[in-house]
């Protein structure tokens, strides 16, 4: 995923970047052959689905037109420029760009680059007494949109900094719509489960988890109330169909719902867990 990206935002062509679908399917190819001696075909196959579906779904966002920083005004870019330019250090465009991907300002190049944003005014009007203004924030946005970062991501970005209002700018008011969807893959019994679910709106929404097991009603799984279910140490009683619940004041919608399968180890497997426990 990250060489997708790399290799997109150095303006490799699209169909070029497909290509790399195919590497992977080459490879996970080999990773099921080795996957099915400890774990059911039927499985290893749908882990080998899960993945084939995150790479085509990373190529289509990539290809989105309608995903660009250049479909935003540019009157909003500044808006946005100008917020970040007056917040505070830990929400400011130098905090935005340290929660962007490292390759984008890498080397002694990026440094320069992000050098010559810092000192980036907006000249004053000696005949109206106007005084320089600081222009980073909008110098950035523009450098990001010709480094074909994409509006998500800048999006994303602004959500763990808190910018709550350059996303009132951005994302319009009304019921939370889903950007990533769980997916469920069979978990080896002592494993992780983790799940991801994300989705954009204003005000941004809160979540929470549930799960069905048996087909029976979903049960609110209340210490789970962040973008990512996680569960340590997976048990066999945890094999379920879970889902996540999106909130805010507008409204509320369900994500699909992700079926998890926890397997057990073969038993030569558990004898060692088992051992080394004792220890």
């Amino acid at each position: 995923m990250y060489i997708v990206r790399t290799l997109y935002r150095r303006q490799y062509p699209i169909h070029t970047c497909t290509l790399l679908i195919k590497l992977f399917d080459g490879l996970l190819i080999i990773l099921h052959k080795q996957v099915c001696a400890q774990v059911r075909t039927e499985s290893a196959q749908q882990s080998i689905r899960q993945c084939k579906l995150l790479l085509a779904n990373a190529i289509h966002q990539m290809s989105d037109t309608t995903n660009s920083l250049s479909t935003l005004p540019d009157e909003v870019l500044v808006q946005i420029g100008r917020k970040l330019d007056i917040a505070s250090e830990d929400r400011d465009w130098y905090a935005l760009v340290e929660k962007l991907p490292d390759c984008l300002y890498a080397g002694s190049e990026g440094r320069k680059r992000i050098r010559d944003i810092a000192l980036k005014r907006f000249d004053g009007d000696a005949a109206t007494g106007a005084r320089a203004v600081q222009r980073s924030g909008y110098a950035l946005l523009n450098d990001l949109k010709e480094k074909n970062v994409t509006l998500n991501e800048v999006i994303t970005a602004l959500e763990e900094l808190g910018q709550e209002e350059c996303l009132e700018l951005i994302v319009p008011k009304g019921i939370p719509v889903f950007v990533e969807q769980p997916l469920g893959v069979p978990v080896m019994a002592g494993g992780v489960i983790q799940l991801t679910c994300k989705a954009r709106g204003f005000p941004r929404p809160t979540y929470q988890w549930f799960a069905s097991t048996n087909g029976g009603h979903p049960v609110q799984l209340r210490r789970h109330t962040c973008n990512e279910l996680i569960i340590w140490n997976a048990k066999e009683t945890d094999s379920a169909h879970y889902c996540c619940r999106v909130q805010n004041e507008y409204g509320h919608k369900f994500s699909h719902y992700a079926e998890v399968k926890v397997l057990s180890l073969p038993k030569y497997a558990q004898e060692e867990a088992e051992s080394q426990n004792t220890l």
